[in-house]
């Protein structure tokens, strides 16, 4: 009787690290593609960014497999502890290296894969995106950590549910805490550097509308007019990428390639101020 009930705890115990692991993979999924990179590359594709799922892949490699080998080891007996400080340190990580994946590596692939923008492009990782990746930090490190704490009971609850509601309730609440780290990335470090893009990408295409459209007031209010020294060139095919900003992240230049000829346009706070042929 005993040897039976060590048996099938022990059975039950492998079934849980298998469904840590997959909860693992979920958190990781979720980062990746719901909210902290998964959108932020399909944005910049519609807006015809350059490179727009380079920082997609390169998140990837930052949280799938470490969230995935986190979520197996977190499950077992006297592991509650270690397992809150391991998430903890993980989400600490994962919002570091949200910063560096948008500050430093995107630069390193621009650089690799589109050497013809690369040479306009001049990122800093100062006061700015450095503040940025400590408050990244800190609001991922929360959310891992409370993951940390309950995924033992998570999974546990999730294997022994009777209905399927009460399973769908469990990846609920594990899901949301990802969702919450992962719009913290987003909104401090991926927004910054999306919404210029998207803004000037707004800005051609009302251009390209209609020329008559110019005279209206929805043309002030949206600084058409400083795409007006690019406008003999608005016929051709458009590429952009944040090409740099000021300390403090708030003053961002955008680099705008028809096929070859290359404007530069300024924003502060969102809103387009002027722009400049640079050949």
């Amino acid at each position: 009787m005993e040897i039976e009930h060590r048996t099938r705890v022990f059975h039950n115990s492998q079934a849980d690290r298998w469904i840590g692991l997959l909860f693992g993979l979920l958190a990781g999924s979720t980062l990746l593609l719901i909210v902290a990179w998964g959108f932020d590359g399909w944005t910049l594709d519609r807006a015809d960014g350059i490179l727009p799922w380079a920082k997609a892949c390169l998140g990837a490699a930052c949280v799938l497999l470490p969230l995935s080998v986190l979520g197996w080891f977190s499950i077992g007996p006297r592991r509650g502890a270690t397992s809150a400080g391991l998430w903890l340190l993980a989400g600490v990580l994962t919002g570091w290296l949200a910063a560096q994946v948008a500050f430093r590596f995107f630069p390193w692939a621009l650089a690799r894969w589109a050497p013809d923008a690369a040479r306009f492009v001049a990122y800093d990782y100062g006061i700015g995106p450095s503040g940025r990746g400590v408050l990244s930090s800190i609001a991922c490190g929360l959310a891992f950590f409370v993951a940390g704490v309950v995924i033992q009971s998570l999974v546990e609850g999730w294997r022994g549910a009777t209905y399927p509601a009460s399973r769908a309730l469990t990846l609920l609440v594990w899901v949301g805490l990802f969702v919450l780290s992962g719009a913290a990335v987003d909104g401090l470090v991926n927004r910054p550097l999306r919404v210029p893009v998207e803004t000037i990408d707004d800005l051609i295409s009302f251009r390209l509308s209609d020329a008559a459209a110019m005279g209206t007031e929805r043309a002030r209010l949206l600084h058409a007019s400083v795409l007006n020294p690019a406008e003999d060139l608005f016929p051709r095919r458009h590429r952009l990428v944040v090409s740099g900003y000021d300390e403090t992240v708030t003053t961002v230049r955008v680099l705008v390639d028809f096929e070859g000829s290359w404007v530069e346009c300024t924003l502060i706070g969102d809103e387009p101020v002027f722009c400049q042929s640079l050949e």
